[in-house]
């Protein structure tokens, strides 16, 4: 189950907050104060779309962006397939495509030679398929498909 759905979902802002003042990095911030206007709240729409477009935040910054809460963003979340926020899996895949891409600049070989070869003893012929295969899993996970790391 993917993000490719055209759903669009309607989402309040959340008024009121449990403490006064700034907040931390869970929360969106405290109650407004006594004698500061209320502004009238519009909903926010999230589509799937939307959503693939913050995935390389955490849930809690997206949240932020959105001004709703972490807990009605995992709502809109399950609603639209998408199981687990991706960003945990998108970061560990770019970690290892940028220790690949150094390892690969380390032992000269440059990134138009990674694919060249098929076999092993082809310059950069294993880490050219590491690179392309992570390359697709980082698609697929900016796309909502839940991909599983095996490495």
């Amino acid at each position: 189950a993917g993000a490719g759905g055209g759903a669009v979902l309607q989402v309040k802002p959340r008024l009121l907050r449990r403490n006064r003042g700034e907040g931390n990095k869970r929360t969106l911030g405290g109650r407004p104060e006594p004698d500061q206007p209320v502004d009238p709240v519009c909903p926010v729409a999230l589509t799937s779309d939307i959503l693939s477009q913050h995935f390389h935040l955490s849930l809690f910054d997206a949240a932020r962006q959105f001004g709703i809460c972490a807990t009605a963003m995992k709502k809109v979340c399950r609603k639209m397939g998408i199981k687990k926020w991706p960003y945990g899996k998108l970061k560990l895949v770019e970690t290892k495509l940028s220790k690949l891409r150094a390892q690969a600049s380390a032992a000269g070989v440059t990134l138009e030679r990674l694919g060249e070869g098929s076999g092993d003893d082809a310059p950069g012929g294993h880490i050219g398929r590491q690179v392309r295969r992570l390359e697709e899993k980082r698609a697929k996970l900016l796309q909502g498909a839940d991909v599983e790391l095996s490495d």
